[in-house]
């Protein structure tokens, strides 16, 4: 598979996908074990933030007004509305999707020279991650797979001297999620590695082309913000978010039943307290810091060592100096973007699974002696202890309440699972178990506003008009959006709230209809959907507890 170097001036000679009719029983192979593994998804309901993207009816909402947010998703959920808008084919359209980008996995492997059976490996490490089910088994995670699935598609078509496509591709992944714009310095540096034929233009090329793709993300109402916050706790941001990433990829590797949480309340409690002075959190900013430093510092060493390595030195060691840059920039993209906006979600991770797993199948195909055969079987295992993993990963997806359930379960502090959690048993008529829930979450935090909405839907619910009205007071004070106390205000109805109050408030009873119940619970949602680090003061009797924020209507606000 590695060839001698080519002559100065001539370029590299990839390997040649239609030389070998293995190559294509490879991929098949791969994104079946993808379908397999992910058929269970196909049957669950739609969820959590799916409800704000699609109606009830099946169509999908346009948010953002004219111009939909995110098009290119939008699109293909008209697709799925097209085929009839149930739960089952939205499911099967995110599962085929991954199918897709499991199988560009051992395309791009193959391309850059990996051996048939080590990019089966690689792609099948990648399918069977857990940090990858939240974007598969959830459809409103269809965002994150498209936008993979078109930057490989770029990536590959760049490498292969395809300019227009290449860009053309580049431009549906932005219309999909904002994060494909971190393939265009991912193929600049194919072009200068010389992975990817060089050509005069090049780089007027692809400027152009991320410049259309930004304005692209401008025009549909990408928001941000794009930067970290210029203090410390900003900049060491990245350092903890990359540890929590490190932990997830590797833990399931080392128990196979292990679970990934869908909340995790200690990275912005990490910030909170970073900001807030405390002496105790302080050394572990400074290691965070550190390692911030050091990823950037990596990060711009593998970037200078890809260039320089050049078409000269051989098509493996282009090809691994290559892939460890796009590796190291896609780490760092995950580690400061992903903590901007929702720090710790496993979709973000699927930005960097891809490159892992071309990066596994060169590796394998690059052992050689008595090492092979067992480092071979390791990784089969390997495989095998993942896909478990993601088996009982892709359950917690199943349903509201074992999403919830589950991330109370390993993170007790989790203020968005337990509001939500407490929503779902409100609508159920479950008012006692809701309103627990929510004096658990208030008396871990008594300034978390939207908790107080909670509490006074369910006290409506329960004919206790006096303390709804308690609650809807101390919500209002604490600045929960007046959409939300008005609405409440109204169904309840409490007419000091209810602005304007009509003749049906007036006469309306004193319970709420299910119905009601659900739709005043949408409404906290709603009001809860703040961006991802902005957060109450903490309860200065039990320490700080940083919230997430309840996700819904604010999706259009998180990148």
């Amino acid at each position: 598979m590695v060839s001698a170097p080519p002559r100065q001036g001539q370029p590299l000679r990839l390997h040649n996908l239609r030389s070998s009719l293995f190559s294509w029983k490879v991929e098949a192979a791969a994104a079946l074990f993808a379908i397999v593994l992910y058929l269970p998804a196909v049957s669950f309901p739609l969820l959590f933030d799916d409800h704000a993207l699609i109606d009830a009816s099946g169509r999908p909402l346009a948010l953002g007004g004219g111009f939909p947010y995110r098009p290119v998703r939008y699109a293909s959920y008209w697709i799925d509305s097209a085929l009839g808008g149930s739960a089952t084919v939205y499911h099967a359209h995110n599962v085929l999707l991954f199918a897709v980008l499991i199988a560009l996995v051992v395309v791009l492997a193959r391309r850059l020279g990996a051996t048939p059976k080590a990019a089966l490996l690689g792609s099948l490490m990648v399918a069977a991650h857990p940090l990858a089910v939240e974007a598969v088994a959830y459809v409103a995670g269809r965002r994150d797979l498209l936008s993979a699935v078109f930057g490989l598609g770029a990536m590959l078509a760049w490498i292969d001297a395809k300019r227009p496509l290449a860009l053309l591709l580049l431009l549906c992944g932005a219309g999909s999620k904002e994060n494909a714009l971190l393939l265009a310095p991912g193929m600049m540096l194919a072009s200068a590695s010389g992975v990817a034929t060089r050509r005069s233009g090049d780089l007027r090329l692809l400027m152009f082309g991320a410049l259309a793709a930004i304005a692209l993300a401008i025009a549909y109402g990408a928001v941000g913000p794009w930067m970290p916050a210029p203090d410390l706790a900003g900049i060491a941001l990245p350092g903890r978010v990359l540890v929590h990433y490190v932990d997830h990829l590797l833990r399931p590797m080392l128990l196979a039943g292990a679970h990934l949480s869908a909340e995790y309340p200690d990275l912005g409690l990490f910030v909170e307290r970073v900001r807030g002075g405390e002496s105790a959190a302080m050394p572990l900013a400074a290691l965070s810091l550190v390692l911030t430093v050091t990823l950037v510092a990596a990060t711009m060493t593998a970037i200078v060592r890809a260039v320089r390595s050049g078409p000269d030195a051989g098509i493996a060691a282009c090809a691994s100096s290559f892939v460890a840059a796009w590796a190291a920039i896609a780490a760092a993209a995950v580690a400061i973007w992903g903590g901007l906006h929702e720090p710790g979600a496993d979709r973000h991770a699927l930005v960097v699974l891809p490159v892992l797993g071309i990066a596994v199948a060169l590796v394998l195909t690059r052992l050689r002696g008595k090492l092979r055969p067992p480092l071979l079987v390791l990784s089969g295992m390997t495989v095998l202890a993942l896909a478990a993993a993601t088996v009982r990963q892709t359950q917690t997806w199943s349903s509201e309440r074992t999403l919830w359930s589950n991330a109370l379960a390993m993170q007790p502090d989790a203020p968005r699972a337990r509001l939500n959690l407490a929503g779902l048993l409100a609508q159920e008529g479950r008012y006692d178990e809701a309103a627990w829930h929510l004096g658990e979450l208030l008396h871990r935090q008594p300034e978390f506003a939207d908790a107080w909405l909670g509490r006074a839907v369910v006290r409506c619910a329960q004919r206790k008009p006096g303390a709804a009205r308690r609650n809807l007071s101390r919500a209002q004070a604490l600045g929960a959006a007046s959409s939300a106390v008005e609405g409440i205000g109204r169904d309840c109805p409490l007419p000091e709230f209810a602005n304007p109050l009509t003749a049906a408030d007036k006469d309306a009873p004193s319970q709420l209809s299910p119905a009601v119940v659900a739709a005043d619970v949408a409404a906290v949602r709603a009001a809860a959907a703040t961006p991802a680090i902005a957060m109450p003061p903490a309860d200065a009797a039990t320490g700080p507890v940083a919230p997430s924020p309840v996700k819904g209507s604010g999706e259009r606000a998180k990148i």
